[in-house]
């Protein structure tokens, strides 16, 4: 993969952090998993190594991040919701919501989903 081509992951947290007012850190909070990996730690443990952040998680090459590393979706996806309602200043909408992740800017998501088919 070429270095300007965007991942799943990096539009994700893109997005979230533009649109949707989350940190990365706090994503990753949000969206890793518990579950103590080979060496003995889980990924959510790693959310204040930035490096590990970028480089395994966000930036991570399309094909090696492991399903193990995230929590299930339909928990990860309740968490995100729940964080947009509750964003400081100004929670969101249900319909604000969809609308955040219809957006122009989560296309970066579409692109990159159909890059790695």
């Amino acid at each position: 993969m070429m270095a300007n081509e965007v991942t799943p992951c990096f539009a994700l947290f893109s997005a979230m952090k533009k649109l949707g007012g989350i940190s990365y850190k706090e994503l990753a909070g949000i969206i890793l998993s518990g579950k103590p990996l080979s060496d003995g730690r889980s990924p959510v443990s790693r959310i204040n190594d930035r490096t590990w952040i970028s480089r395994f998680v966000v930036h991570a090459p399309v094909g090696s991040l492991q399903d193990r590393y995230f929590c299930e979706f339909s928990v990860s996806a309740l968490r995100i919701i729940a964080r947009l309602k509750s964003r400081s200043g100004k929670g969101l909408s249900s319909r604000e919501i969809v609308d955040l992740v219809t957006a122009e800017e989560v296309h970066g998501m579409e692109k990159a989903l159909s890059f790695c088919h």
